[in-house]
């Protein structure tokens, strides 16, 4: 199913990598869990992709998301994370290529940062796309972008990232100002969703571990 959903995401305009993250990208999918999708975009396009799959799973799939959970976009010019912990060089990888195998390996080199919390990992070992989908864009793919192309899409685009801040300023009413760009990473070059917070969460589960651990190593005689 992944593969399937991710062949009909690169049908779309400005998608230019497809990696398949969450549960699924770890082997822990279970059948309750969504299948997450992270999307590189055209630079200056993140927020009419994420639109444009949006409105298609909430008008022709209904808004289930199970198959179809596109909560993560940046854009191909900003590859790099500034979020530089161990929550999030796990997230990255463990990050599973679908389409786009030349750009989601600059991806990851681009975060080479990550090989200080996982010192093994090495994109030159993330293979080739053979058995899922074609790194080529799709005919209709280069048909919409090009029908596109006569609308003023750097307004657009920017138009829609000031519309979507909006919606989670009046959706999360509860979250100040800093706790909301931190759970809805809003940018012109990235879109990530994360209302529940769980990189705080394991964060801090994680230090509380690590001084447990390091409490007991120093009470050994």
């Amino acid at each position: 199913m992944a593969r399937a959903a991710a062949s009909l995401i690169k049908q779309f305009p400005f998608v230019r990598g497809v990696m398949v993250s969450g549960e699924l990208s770890k082997n822990l999918a279970t059948g309750k869990c969504d299948v997450d999708f992270f999307v590189i975009a055209e630079p200056g396009r993140v927020w009419i992709a994420r639109t444009l799959l949006i409105l298609f799973k909430k008008i022709f799939l209904l808004n289930r998301k199970k198959y179809f959970c596109v909560n993560t976009f940046t854009a191909a010019d900003a590859l790099e994370f500034d979020e530089k912990n161990l929550y999030t060089a796990a997230e990255i990888a463990y990050l599973k290529p679908i389409y786009g195998a030349r750009i989601c390996r600059d991806f990851a080199a681009a975060n080479g940062w990550m090989k200080g919390f996982f010192p093994n990992f090495d994109p030159a070992l993330i293979p080739e796309v053979r058995c899922a989908v074609s790194d080529t864009p799709s005919g209709l793919q280069r048909v919409l972008e090009r029908l596109l192309g006569f609308l003023p899409l750097d307004r657009i685009d920017s138009a829609l990232l000031q519309w979507m801040e909006r919606v989670w300023a009046r959706r999360y009413p509860g979250l100040d100002d800093e706790k909301r760009r931190h759970a809805f990473r809003s940018t012109k070059s990235e879109s990530r969703t994360y209302p529940s917070d769980y990189q705080e969460h394991v964060l801090a589960w994680y230090e509380k571990q690590m001084n447990a651990f390091a409490g007991a190593i120093a009470e050994l005689p």
